[in-house]
């Protein structure tokens, strides 16, 4: 029975509410940060497999595959070349916006405290504190690790 308790209070909103809204937000911010940077067109890719939704506005386009709670990627550009300064921003928008939300869910949670507010800013809070972690896994960098990089172009110059 406790098992059973684990999953459903537990697990089950971690992997299908929790992890999809945070990812959505993660790289949201990735996507505000290009829009500072006046970037032109914006994809917002959530999950991985089959496209099951897609939606396209103006310069915007959103698209929801069917393992919606795997991962997301934002992409962005413009006519002209990102500087590594306008790197550094669109890449910390990301972990800061998850950032940003997990101290707005704490002030909720302060006034109505529940396990599925704690388990967002438990999550929000891991994944933009992770993300500004310079690493790389199979050749995928971290947004920390893209940070990185741009400073050190920025020094270079």
């Amino acid at each position: 029975m406790y098992l059973v308790n684990i999953v459903i209070h537990f697990i089950l909103p971690l992997v299908f509410l929790i992890a999809p809204m945070s990812i959505i937000i993660h790289e949201m911010g990735h996507l505000l940060g290009a829009r500072i940077v006046k970037a032109d067109h914006y994809k917002l890719s959530i999950g991985k497999g089959k496209k099951i939704f897609s939606f396209s506005c103006h310069s915007l386009q959103i698209i929801i595959r069917t393992l919606y709670f795997t991962g997301g990627e934002a992409k962005s550009r413009r006519k002209h070349a990102y500087k590594p300064f306008d790197i550094s921003l669109i890449t910390a928008g990301g972990p800061l916006l998850n950032l940003v939300f997990a101290l707005m869910c704490y002030s909720f949670f302060k006034s109505y405290p529940s396990n599925l507010i704690g388990l967002f800013i438990l999550f929000n809070l891991w994944l933009g504190v992770g993300n500004l972690i310079p690493f790389k896994v199979r050749g995928k960098p971290s947004d920390g690790y893209v940070i990185f990089k741009a400073i050190l172009e920025c020094v270079k110059s």
